[in-house]
């Protein structure tokens, strides 16, 4: 297998420090994508459908979600291999990217690929494409969206025409694999062995009107930057070593918690790693935020975030840091836009 070259990952992989909501497109693709074409496929694996469909379509751009990452290299061996570039790929969780990341009326088509059917009633709300994540959808994808889901799993199919918000899409389904659509080795095999596979399409028709979650993703950007004005904080800092808070919700169960490991500090800086551990119906993520305390020419104090690895400042992950905040109990604090 082909060694990757650091300049490859970094032609296809979207920065950590860009996980910010709304994401700047143009500034991730170099390029005006105003009016433009872009496309989503949520759950890459490999890379073979999404290299396939990059290289039908040159003038469009693509985004590819793959949480594991080692079938992310895969995929960016294939896209160095025939030389694509209209694709950038994130190491992340489908549902993160669409809540969290990217910015509004930005999405053309979305594919999702035999995606883990959690034929299990315990595990029936990790499903993705829920009633929920379908309404976020809708405000991210430009009218008339495409949701295109193919599946091998019949009550998988049923499940999720029942969550479709009736007043937001268009639904419909048939049985074999649309003409464009790539075929890859998995679902040749299913097709050769005489296995039915469907084909589920979403059209968007009206956008969901609920506008709270982008104004607590905007709130989220706001908060990254935090002026302390008064006190120095250095030393406090200095000591929060073992520090842990957590968040529970109304049954009492812990859903997300947040511990400083280390604590590094000097005369006119300090920084916290902290490990942030969230539980939801869809992910367990385990994120490492590096929190710096600097001193400005003007003596103010500020505390900035810094990644250490995938990192998405999820609403949870911010309630976390406000608790943080609390405990540190400055005499006052500015927050800043960045």
């Amino acid at each position: 297998m082909r060694k990757l070259e650091l300049n490859e990952i970094l032609n296809y992989l979207i920065p950590t420090e860009s996980y910010r909501f709304p994401m700047d497109l143009n500034e991730i693709f170099k390029d005006n994508l105003n009016d433009r074409f872009l496309g989503l496929e949520i759950g890459i694996g490999n890379g073979i459908f999404l290299v396939e469909v990059a290289s039908k379509f040159p003038q469009r751009f693509f985004i590819g979600v793959e949480k594991s990452l080692r079938f992310l290299k895969d995929a960016i061996r294939r896209l160095g291999n025939v030389s694509v570039n209209n694709v950038k790929l994130f190491n992340s969780f489908g549902e993160l990217v669409v809540r969290d990341i990217l910015p509004n009326n930005s999405i053309d088509e979305v594919y999702v690929n035999f995606p883990d059917p959690w034929p299990k009633k315990a595990h029936v709300k990790r499903r993705l494409l829920n009633r929920r994540f379908l309404r976020v959808l809708s405000r991210r994808g430009k009218l008339g969206l495409k949701l295109w889901l193919l599946t091998d799993h019949h009550k998988y199919r049923d499940w999720v025409l029942d969550e479709v918000p009736k007043e937001l899409y268009k639904a419909h389904w048939g049985v074999g694999i649309p003409q464009w659509v790539p075929q890859t080795k998995y679902m040749r095999k299913w097709l050769s062995e005489g296995k039915e596979i469907y084909h589920v399409i979403l059209e968007l028709r009206k956008r969901d009107e609920d506008q709270s979650l982008d104004e607590r993703l905007r709130r989220v950007r706001d908060m990254i930057q935090v002026k302390f004005i008064g006190d120095n904080p250095v030393e406090k800092f200095s000591s929060m070593k073992g520090f842990t808070t957590k968040l529970t919700d109304s049954s009492g169960r812990t859903r997300a918690i947040l511990k400083i490991l280390d604590t590094i500090s000097e005369e006119d800086r300090s920084w916290l790693e902290c490990l942030i551990i969230e539980v939801t119906e869809l992910y367990n993520l385990e994120q490492r935020i590096l929190l710096k305390l600097s001193r400005d020419p003007k003596g103010y104090w500020w505390l900035r975030s810094e990644s250490l690895g995938q990192v998405i400042l999820t609403p949870n992950a911010l309630k976390l840091v406000e608790k943080l905040l609390e405990e540190l109990n400055p005499s006052e604090v500015a927050y800043s836009n960045l």
